[in-house]
């Protein structure tokens, strides 16, 4: 391992290894001169130069992180890469049918909401906007009301506070 770690460094100085992978430079200089690295320092090491860090522990696969992929491809048995793709379109179809569904309830809620809308309310005046919209409805006489999960309450207003609910416009019933 010790080879490898002075190949991934290079040139670079101990106090350049060590910003690069927060290491005080007098412990990067005794991992380069054969003391066994902390984990840490082996992963801040392969993040920041972008080594892959099997190669460096072990010396398998390549030596740069960009180069895994065309090595697993160059080194995968054939009917290991249709395994794989055999598995990794059956998520993709698992996951489009779970879109689909997701999709049909939406859609199912939408028209359910256009439903709703468009039937005549004696009690909401037409000119109020659908109930998504706005939470408060105008009701007749003037006397406002909240709208909570379908239901109407009465709320009067501060004009109305003589009034009962059934007055009309000059409080008279």
């Amino acid at each position: 391992m010790h080879d490898r770690l002075l190949a991934a460094v290079g040139e670079r100085t101990y106090r350049h290894v060590g910003e690069l992978t927060n290491t005080h430079p007098e412990t990067v200089r005794r991992y380069l001169q054969g003391q066994s690295p902390s984990v840490e320092f082996v992963a801040a090491l392969s993040e920041a130069l972008g080594i892959n860090a099997d190669w460096l522990i072990t010396g398998r696969g390549p030596m740069k992180t960009d180069q895994l992929k065309a090595h697993a491809l160059a080194t995968a048995d054939t009917s290991e890469l249709m395994h794989a793709m055999a598995e990794t379109i059956d998520r993709l179809v698992d996951r489009m049918q779970r879109v689909e569904v997701y999709m049909q309830t939406l859609e199912a809620r939408v028209r359910g909401q256009q439903h709703d809308d468009s039937r005549p309310n004696p009690a909401v005046s037409v000119s109020s906007p659908p109930r998504f919209a706005d939470p408060i409805v105008v009701r007749p006489g003037g006397v406002e009301g909240t709208k909570q999960h379908g239901i109407s309450t009465p709320r009067r207003s501060a004009g109305d506070a003589g009034r009962t609910s059934g007055a009309g416009p000059g409080g008279e019933g």
